[in-house]
């Protein structure tokens, strides 16, 4: 039984949107549709579309989500972002008529990078590639991406590669993402920072480290958003299983837990709990 938080998509779906998400798409592109694939139901967003949730989120929060690339070609997956457009760079344009998020930022850097601001992910083959956005005066519209690649994540078969589960918990300090039970990366923020090219105000550090805790990068001038925008964005189609947010509640126990333990109970186990493993974090 799915937590009430969580949404199943189904072939009995009239509105294939849940509820605190939306969906746009290019005019006249195809519209999203409902497939079972040998029994597996999934929704398929047209290509150069994002579904993302209406509202920024303002508290620590985990984002679940079984998912799978069905193109191959590129889809990432946004948090800590803004619903601004930067320079004519953004996930998408409000009234829906004209789609912008494909790199519009005048870099070639890891091609086809999405979005504006904030911290993305991408899976590709057996490897997953993190973007976080970077303020870069010298850049052509003063955006730049810092791109981490990790290896040896899952197994994303093109072109119909297996759904993954994925879960991402932000904390509001960092945010920690799993595919299945491993966890893949962390990315811990801070310092808040206002830049010439947003009114919105930002986390300008950041740091990633990988399973092990070693520090794969450190990012200066990063454009992390104070608050946190859920996007999937894509060029081609994906498919996506299930999706849902919930509150990542914060309890006042002296009993702490790293963020990843609670993994240990696997994420069939954190998909059908509403209270998670908890650990005590200064807000």
């Amino acid at each position: 039984m799915f937590p009430d938080w969580r949404h199943p998509f189904k072939e009995t779906d009239t509105d294939l949107i849940p509820e605190g998400w939306k969906y746009e798409k290019p005019s006249g592109d195809a519209d999203s549709e409902i497939v079972n694939e040998s029994g597996d139901i999934g929704f398929f967003p047209s290509p150069n579309s994002e579904l993302y949730t209406k509202e920024a989120l303002s508290n620590p929060y985990v984002w679940v989500m079984r998912t799978r690339l069905s193109a191959g070609k590129v889809a990432q997956y946004f948090v800590r972002a803004t619903h601004e457009k930067i320079n004519n760079v953004r996930f998408t344009d409000t009234d829906g008529t004209k789609i912008t998020y494909k790199d519009d930022d005048g870099n070639d850097v890891e091609k086809d990078v999405l979005g504006s601001n904030g911290i993305s992910f991408r899976p590709h083959g057996t490897s997953v590639y993190i973007f976080i956005k970077q303020y870069d005066p010298s850049a052509p519209k003063k955006l730049n991406n810092k791109v981490v690649k990790i290896d040896d994540v899952a197994n994303f078969i093109f072109p119909r590669g297996e759904y993954q589960d994925v879960a991402v918990v932000d904390d509001g300090k960092s945010v920690t993402i799993y595919f299945g039970d491993d966890l893949v990366v962390k990315i811990s923020f801070s310092e808040k920072k206002k830049y010439d090219i947003s009114n919105e105000e930002f986390y300008s550090k950041a740091t990633v480290t990988g399973k092990d805790g070693s520090v794969l990068a450190n990012v200066d001038n990063a454009l992390i958003s104070t608050k946190s925008v859920l996007c999937i964005a894509a060029n081609d189609i994906i498919g996506v299983g299930e999706i849902g947010y919930t509150e990542y509640k914060i309890e006042s126990n002296p009993q702490t837990v790293d963020t990843a333990a609670f993994m240990a109970f696997g994420v069939v186990m954190l998909l059908g709990m509403v209270v998670l493993k908890r650990r005590t974090i200064e807000v």
